[in-house]
């Protein structure tokens, strides 16, 4: 079975037992800038191919999502505020000015 074990800066580490030797899958979501002003472009960075960008208030409303385009994706957020971006179960925050 999978442990998830911690979550530092973006990057989640999971332990998985097998042969009695824990091996450690590293997954990252960076996004920059970050901060970044309104309606300016910014790269959401993630090594999950193909997957749906989420971006919820800090209250959880959805506010935008769209499928990632490859490994490194343009996006833009119009209104200033402190948002959620999750992708794949991993989250990370933005702060738009």
């Amino acid at each position: 079975s999978n442990y998830e074990i911690a979550f530092v800066s973006g990057v989640t580490f999971e332990i998985k037992k097998g042969d009695n030797i824990p091996t450690v899958k590293i997954s990252a979501l960076q996004v920059y800038p970050n901060p970044v002003a309104s309606g300016q472009t910014f790269t959401v960075k993630t090594d999950i191919p193909d997957a749906v960008i989420q971006v919820f208030t800090i209250t959880g409303a959805l506010v935008k999502q769209q499928e990632a385009i490859g490994l490194a994706t343009p996006m833009s957020l119009s209104v200033p505020g402190i948002y959620i971006l999750s992708v794949g179960g991993e989250k990370v925050k933005i702060e738009v000015r």
